[in-house]
């Protein structure tokens, strides 16, 4: 790559041969064996917008850590004139370990600062007492197998993925709770990107019962690393679309590789 381009430029117009072109390209490239981004790591960033509004910057950077385990970060704040009425920053931080195939989050961790509101809060997954304790009620729930915190999951679906299943059930948890979604293939496309148009296998992620949802836009010549993401609640939509992204140690430059 040889450099980004806004997200608000023009995309590329496509044609039917190019867009099949592109996704055996993308076939071609996935890697047998071991998945190289969650041993190596890798650093992502994304715009993310609210509701249509463009707000700044997410970073999410996974690199491995000491036992065996992964760390996996994410970094959230406004850029330009929007930092002058949005101050906040968001941090999340997941200690995650890969056994047999499924991803265990072992701590995770909100922080919310800078702005009008500031919240943090935590989850601790005890696998071996099979107990999640939610750190801002202090309430204990059983821990269900292929339990995932709001980082987590991305590494589960994209293991799932390289597994070669599209269709699966997953418990995640969040600040206050524990959710069932259903995570269903919309099939393939190919994504206009700030990289360049992308093949991508789209995925839905609905929760049972509730009316939230994800979907997600994963490379498949990248071990299915996502590089748009929506998450659609009653009252909002927050959208990440990939900026930029590196393999390995994630550093300050976050350029692309590929």
């Amino acid at each position: 790559m040889t450099g980004t381009r806004g997200i608000a430029a023009a995309q590329p117009r496509v044609g039917r041969a190019a867009r099949l072109a592109l996704l055996l390209a993308g076939l071609c490239l996935m890697p047998a064996g071991a998945a190289r981004l969650l041993e190596e790591g890798f650093s992502i960033d994304y715009n993310v917008s609210r509701n249509g509004l463009n707000l700044g910057i997410t970073r999410r950077d996974l690199r491995p850590g000491v036992d065996g385990q992964l760390e996996f970060s994410s970094n959230t704040q406004a850029e330009g004139m929007v930092r002058l009425v949005v101050r906040d920053i968001v941090k999340e931080h997941s200690i995650l370990q890969i056994r047999d195939g499924q991803v265990l989050p072992t701590q995770y961790s909100y922080q919310r600062s800078g702005g009008r509101k500031e919240r943090t809060y935590g989850l601790n997954f005890d696998w071996p007492r099979q107990e999640l304790l939610f750190t801002e009620t202090k309430v204990s729930v059983p821990l269900q197998r292929g339990t995932q915190d709001t980082l987590s999951f991305v590494a589960q679906v994209m293991l799932k993925l390289q597994g070669g299943e599209h269709s699966f059930s997953m418990p995640i948890a969040s600040r206050k709770r524990v959710r069932h979604y259903r995570v269903e293939s919309l099939g393939t496309e190919v994504l206009a990107t700030a990289i360049g148009p992308v093949p991508v296998l789209h995925l839905k992620a609905e929760a049972i019962g509730r009316d939230t949802s994800y979907e997600l836009w994963c490379s498949q010549g990248h071990e299915f690393l996502p590089l748009k993401l929506l998450k659609i609640d009653a009252d909002e939509t927050i959208e990440l679309t990939v900026r930029s992204f590196r393999v390995g140690q994630p550093t300050a430059a976050g350029k692309a590789d590929g």
